[in-house]
């Protein structure tokens, strides 16, 4: 085997060190800062990636507390706005029961009234017309009592039912 013979050791030697050399600068000048290069990009990303997640998580926080803000704002005021709606349908159904009794009242003693007045007509009547069916039969159970009788018995009705007899009816 050739690479054992130790003739041709130096010359093996110089170009070990001359590829290793050259190896090395390449290593060196080019396939490190290439390396380092993809690396930082890669950094870069990942960074720029983490930089924008966290921004973006910042953002959607603040606009979740936004959401969450604007919509307990829109729950008190849609509270606000029923209870308010309550309290104006609760006054005007108040008021309206207000006036239902009021017109009811109003009624019930126009028509105690009017029922009253009718009960005195028609005891009124009752009255007339018993002291003149009164008169009638007395006269008729006593035609020779005249006039005092019929004085006598027209002011015994007029002290017990208060009527005034008219002859004429």
């Amino acid at each position: 085997m050739p690479q054992f013979d130790p003739t041709v050791f130096s010359s093996q030697i110089f170009w070990l060190f001359i590829f290793f050399a050259i190896l090395m600068i390449y290593t060196v000048f080019v396939s490190v800062p290439r390396l380092k290069q993809l690396l930082e990009e890669r950094w870069q990303k990942t960074e720029g990636y983490r930089i924008e997640a966290e921004r973006l998580e910042a953002e959607k926080d603040s606009t979740l507390y936004e959401v969450e803000s604007s919509l307990n704002s829109m729950r008190r005021k849609a509270h606000d706005i029923i209870a308010a709606t309550l309290n104006d349908v609760d006054k005007d159904l108040s008021e309206r029961k207000k006036s239902m009794v009021t017109l009811l009242k109003h009624q019930v003693e126009a028509t105690e009234l009017a029922i009253a007045e009718e009960q005195e007509q028609a005891l009124s009547d009752i009255k007339k017309h018993t002291q003149i069916i009164t008169h009638d039969i007395v006269k008729k159970l006593l035609p020779m009592a005249g006039k005092q009788a019929e004085s006598d018995i027209e002011r015994l009705l007029n002290d017990k039912l208060n009527i005034k007899v008219s002859h004429g009816a």
